[in-house]
């Protein structure tokens, strides 16, 4: 893999947006070939247009117009703030392609109304609201509304991207939540010693190597990280609970766990349950009824 730094610097030492079980196993698999450089065969790649339905027109991010103006936008695999050539390789999908990708389709004049069709455990915390606040924008500005589906999963920073749509369906077995915020430090000092390794840091700045692998993580370094993670923590509590109109109690009151199908729906997290095809006829009479 040609790009092992980059793809380290998205899983340690930051803040993610993902579900837990996602960002276990990013950890506890990814994370250990990364640190050794490992290479990743051709057979783990996945694209997340290879996982698009077929549809109607061909629109601008892997959209289609699907039926009655309604483009359908699929976000799938993990989240990340910039595309680089990883997109392809792991199944990632960027706030940037996002972001272009509604505003070319909101500006379309063929097109009436957006349905993001979601199927992700999220992905990193950079990025992600600015992404969501833009779709409420653009959708404000253009007068065209944008619906979501959890189709199936809709956790974290997907949730956070989900919740700027005015409406939210969910397959009856969706999964959707997740409000939370998960970081890790990888400690390779053992491993450093029993290789006859030792790493020795020239540096100006008192934290300017907090949080490096090869030294065990200090008091101090892991109270900045966890007023980091806590910080993240309150803006998406802002962020969903003003998205959703409800406090900020009630999504603390979520505790970060995931709800399934009708239950997101009782939890406040989402408006209906129903397949992709019953949301875009539910989306289809709402428009049509929007022009009499």
């Amino acid at each position: 893999m040609r790009d092992l730094p980059h793809l380290a610097s998205l899983i340690f030492n930051r803040p993610l947006l993902v579900r837990s079980d996602i960002g276990r196993h990013l950890i506890d698999s990814i994370g250990p070939r990364i640190l050794a450089g490992q290479a990743f065969g051709m057979e783990e790649r996945r694209s997340s247009h290879q996982m698009i339905a077929p549809g109607g027109r061909k629109l601008p991010g892997g959209a289609y117009l699907e039926r009655d103006g309604i483009a359908v936008l699929p976000i799938v695999g993990s989240l990340v703030r910039r595309g680089t050539w990883l997109d392809a390789e792991c199944g990632m999908m960027s706030y940037g392609l996002i972001r272009d990708a509604t505003a070319e389709i909101l500006m379309d004049p063929s097109v009436r109304g957006l349905m993001l069709e979601i199927d992700s455990g999220g992905g990193e915390a950079n990025g992600c609201f600015d992404c969501a606040d833009f779709i409420r924008s653009a959708s404000a500005a253009t007068g065209k509304p944008v619906w979501a589906h959890a189709n199936e999963i809709m956790c974290s920073a997907a949730y956070g991207i989900g919740c700027s749509a005015e409406y939210i369906w969910v397959a009856r077995t969706a999964e959707v939540g997740s409000i939370g915020v998960l970081g890790a430090h990888v400690d390779v000092s053992e491993a450093d010693k029993a290789k006859g390794t030792k790493w020795t840091y020239i540096y100006a700045g008192e934290h300017k190597t907090d949080g490096n692998p090869h030294a065990p993580l200090d008091g101090g370094a892991r109270a900045r990280m966890q007023a980091d993670v806590d910080h993240l923590y309150e803006m998406f509590l802002e962020h969903t609970s003003r998205n959703r109109g409800l406090s900020t109690t009630k999504m603390r009151g979520t505790k970060a766990d995931i709800f399934r199908g009708a239950k997101a729906v009782k939890a406040g997290l989402a408006d209906e349950v129903g397949t992709l095809d019953e949301a875009l006829e539910a989306f289809a009479e709402f428009l049509a009824a929007d022009d009499r």
